[in-house]
């Protein structure tokens, strides 16, 4: 049960995360400071992947020729 509630913390923390990087990603676009808006855009896309792992890009590795 406390591994659940950790798990539900976890969740709530990261969006929580997200909601302060959309907010300093809104900042940067509006003084035009593109460097650290990839930053933070490099960061959601971390926090997102962490929170939705399934979701992850996963790289593409062709079948083997038979």
């Amino acid at each position: 049960m406390t591994d659940q509630i950790q798990a539900e913390r976890l969740v709530a923390l990261r969006s929580k995360m997200l909601e302060h990087l959309e907010a300093a990603l809104a900042c940067a676009e509006a003084t035009k400071d593109s460097t650290a808006g990839h930053h933070i855009e490099r960061a959601m896309d971390e926090l997102r992947s962490a929170q939705w792992p399934a979701l992850a890009i996963v790289p593409f590795k062709p079948k083997p020729k038979r």
